[in-house]
């Protein structure tokens, strides 16, 4: 459970920053690990917002909002307990890479972290961010992306607003 805690995290690092995302929108993204397990959820992007949220209810939803982490479990939608210093690392050079996307070359190397970025067919949004490092090695893959503005109020969390897939 921690492992895909710690991946979802490795998807979103954009958000810290002051720039805004290339794209607003919402995508469907199945992320497949190493060991052929996989996950599947939804991805939110607006501005400096992210909302990966997981469709199994035994996992999460992870906000990021003004500059603010916030991880609700998706059965009770009852915040977890804050981010390890590792977890906040990974999750801030993913962001980071999100944010430049598309690359000049569609792919970043920070130490101990490879993203590959495969372009989608319109270059808007990814196909396929590969992520490798020492913690962790998956593939997420977004599907059904869709550019369109996105409420704010999906990216509150107090109270935590339900998505309608």
């Amino acid at each position: 459970m921690i492992k895909i805690f710690l991946l979802s995290f490795l998807f979103i690092k954009h958000a810290t920053s002051s720039l805004a995302f290339p794209f607003e929108g919402e995508c469907f993204f199945e992320e497949v690990y190493k060991n052929s397990q996989s996950q599947n959820g939804f991805l939110l992007l607006s501005q400096n917002q992210i909302r990966y949220e997981y469709l199994d209810r035994n996992l999460f939803t992870i906000i990021y909002s003004d500059n603010e982490i916030k991880v609700f479990n998706n059965k009770t939608l009852m915040p977890i307990n804050d981010l390890n210093k590792q977890q906040m690392e990974l999750f801030l050079n993913m962001a980071d890479s999100i944010k430049q996307y598309p690359y000049k070359d569609n792919q970043i190397l920070k130490e101990n972290l490879t993203i590959l970025f495969e372009p989608g067919i319109s270059n808007e949004f990814p196909r396929r961010i590969v992520v490798k490092s020492n913690a962790v090695n998956l593939s997420i893959y977004l599907y059904d992306c869709i550019s369109k503005p996105i409420n704010k109020l999906f990216f509150k969390s107090d109270p935590l607003f339900l998505y309608k897939k």
